[in-house]
């Protein structure tokens, strides 16, 4: 059963750095879709929303983790240390993607905002 618990954790881990990547891939996949010209706006939110979901999937799976790495501390059965680099790994990736693309103040959202501002002047220019 050890063995177990302590691939379950591992796989946990792992989890949470690969939802944690693929966030931040939908989320820059979304961003350049709204900075393009041909790009539809629907693709762009699908990309958006999926990017924030798997966002929270992977602290939801990330936090189950380490809960499930403490308690296996306190009961003196301590799990392999690359479990908690990978988990530290994944924090990180969390962090970076907040950083880069946060859901308010300044730069959040700012992808539609600022085609839309560019649809805007080109109209304006042309009439």
């Amino acid at each position: 059963m050890d063995v177990r618990e302590r691939s379950a954790t591992a796989v946990g881990a792992a989890a949470a750095l690969v939802l944690a990547v693929a966030a931040m891939s939908c989320l820059a996949v979304a961003d350049l879709l709204w900075r393009s010209h041909f790009a539809g706006e629907a693709l762009a939110s699908i990309a958006f929303i999926a990017g924030w979901v798997l966002f929270v999937w992977g602290i939801i799976v990330g936090v189950v983790t380490i809960v499930a790495l403490i308690r296996r501390t306190m009961a003196r059965r301590p799990d392999s240390p690359w479990t908690a680099v990978t988990l530290a790994a994944g924090a990180a990736v969390m962090a970076l993607t907040l950083v880069i693309y946060p859901l308010w103040g300044a730069g959040g959202g700012s992808g539609s905002a600022e085609k839309s501002l560019r649809d805007r002047a080109a109209v304006t220019a042309a009439d």
